[in-house]
């Protein structure tokens, strides 16, 4: 009865380990000799319960009988049973330490499933985690190379536009070294003709004194006063021939200088273009003609008029200032005179209204000038809004070179006209 009792005990806490699914009975805070100590206490409990509970024997059947006999023999003699205690035989020694020792080692092994598959259970939720850190990782890493191969790339870009820059930039400069080669050479030519001219000059004087020393030697000695004057009318042709030379020498050097200045406001332009390519505001083409183009206020103007282009031919280049507009306005001239000029732009102006104009003259020996006009008239497109303005104070000396500059191109587009 006690063997059946332990197992009943180890079966039930078997039954219990697996109910609750590998949870830990004992506290965590206890230590494998504790939980040795309590299993020997359990052990002798159950040994003490199988003790209180050991059978009584009963009598076999022969011992029966022959007490029977007895009793009838005596018949009225009582024979006193005599009851034995019945010796219970103990398990021994040997099988308690086995028992125990099974038992032990079930526990144990209990305890070592338990515990392994915690840690199992543990080590699974590590190994998750780790590769869930792994994993992003390798996102972080790809997104870092991603960004690198990304900064590479816009790095290459900047430098390949940096390149294309430069080398703009030494073609602008091996072009402008080529100008002022050319410069140089055509003002040294321009030295040759002012030293010629002086030589002849000198020359011209040397003959007037000749003259007049002729001429007052030429009085005393009447004999030779034929001679004389044919001698004068040589000379005078000769002074002549020469002041025909002095002028031509005279307008060539007036024209070199003319191109050595249009020259260098070429390279000037080209230089302020260059650096400025991307401020300039770009207009559109023009497509229509203004009324106000042929004809002032209604009537005929009296200064001719020169159309403009964009191709730097005869191009007028205008900055437009207004105390209704905040910011100054670029824009190219359509056409031009000494007494106004007609332009296009987005921005709207009223007629009559002030504004402060600095003009621009490409190719003109004074290239800015600053004039006070007003608006004439005004003509309204889809796209653009077209204006015509007059001159109200210009300088004389600015309407003098733009009169120039007028006649000048004038008489270009007259000499193309003939030659086609």
């Amino acid at each position: 009865m006690r063997i059946n009792g332990k197992r009943k005990f180890l079966f039930s806490l078997i039954l219990i380990f697996f109910v609750i699914g590998g949870k830990e009975i004992f506290a965590l805070g206890e230590t494998s000799e504790v939980i040795i100590k309590r299993l020997e206490a359990m052990d002798t409990a159950l040994a003490q319960v199988g003790e209180t509970e050991t059978p009584l024997e009963v009598p076999e059947p022969e011992i029966m009988k022959d007490i029977e006999e007895e009793v009838n023999e005596a018949q009225i003699k009582e024979v006193p049973l005599e009851v034995k205690t019945p010796l219970v035989v103990g398990p021994s020694k040997v099988e308690k330490n086995m028992e125990g020792t099974i038992f032990w080692l079930v526990s144990l092994g209990l305890i070592l499933g338990l515990g392994f598959l915690s840690w199992r259970r543990w080590r699974l939720n590590i190994e998750g985690k780790l590769k869930a850190e792994v994993a992003e990782k390798k996102k972080r890493a790809e997104i870092e190379e991603n960004l690198h191969k990304a900064i590479e790339q816009g790095s290459r870009q900047k430098d390949r536009e940096y390149k294309q820059f430069t080398d703009n930039l030494e073609s602008l400069k091996s072009d402008l070294q080529k100008k002022n080669e050319c410069l140089v050479e055509k003002e040294n030519m321009c030295k040759t003709v002012e030293k010629a001219l002086f030589q002849k000059e000198r020359e011209c004087k040397q003959l007037e004194d000749d003259f007049e020393s002729s001429k007052s030697e030429s009085q005393g000695k009447n004999k030779h006063l034929v001679e004389k004057e044919n001698m004068r009318l040589a000379i005078r042709e000769r002074l002549l021939q020469k002041e025909k030379e002095c002028k031509q020498l005279e307008d060539d050097l007036e024209s070199l200088k003319s191109e050595i200045q249009r020259k260098n406001e070429l390279l000037a332009l080209k230089e302020e273009i260059a650096k400025k390519e991307f401020e300039e505001e770009k207009l559109p083409p023009e497509k229509e003609k203004t009324p106000g183009e042929f004809e002032d206020l209604g009537g005929k103007r009296k200064s001719p008029r020169l159309s403009l282009t964009r191709d730097f031919s005869k191009t007028v280049i205008l900055r437009v200032k207004s105390k209704d507009v905040a910011q100054s306005i670029r824009c190219f001239a359509k056409n031009i005179s000494s007494g106004g000029l007609c332009f296009e732009t987005k921005k709207e102006f009223k007629k009559k209204d002030l504004i402060n104009l600095k003009l621009f003259i490409y190719g003109g020996y004074t290239p800015l000038m600053q004039i006070q006009a007003r608006i004439t008239w005004k003509k309204a497109t889809k796209q653009m809004n077209c204006y015509g303005i007059s001159f109200d104070v210009l300088e004389d000396e600015d309407k003098s070179e733009l009169n120039h500059y007028i006649g000048t191109k004038l008489e270009e587009e007259a000499t193309t006209e003939v030659a086609v």
